[in-house]
């Protein structure tokens, strides 16, 4: 089975270059897991303005927000915001 394509919003790669170098590879590292395997990676879910199901991963001190288009093969990094779990 092929793994999905990864595409990352601008404003997600503006923010991931804010981070330090170390942050940002092991956030790089885990894009790639959600890559090879988006399913495995949903901790909640809430729907976007249009209705789709937009999943929600919770890594370290972020949430990951990604859309998994399953018809396309691709995964979206549609967001990276500060997550409400202590860290």
């Amino acid at each position: 089975m092929k793994d999905y394509d990864l595409l990352i919003a601008a404003h997600v790669v503006d923010r991931l270059l804010s981070l330090r170098k170390a942050e940002r590879a092991l956030l790089r590292a885990h894009f790639d897991e959600i890559r090879r395997a988006p399913g495995n990676f949903s901790d909640y879910t809430e729907r976007d303005e249009v209705g789709r199901d937009l999943d929600i991963n919770l890594f370290g001190k972020h949430a990951i927000i990604f859309w998994c288009d399953a018809a396309d093969k691709h995964v979206k990094i549609l967001n990276l915001v500060p997550s409400d779990r202590p860290r």
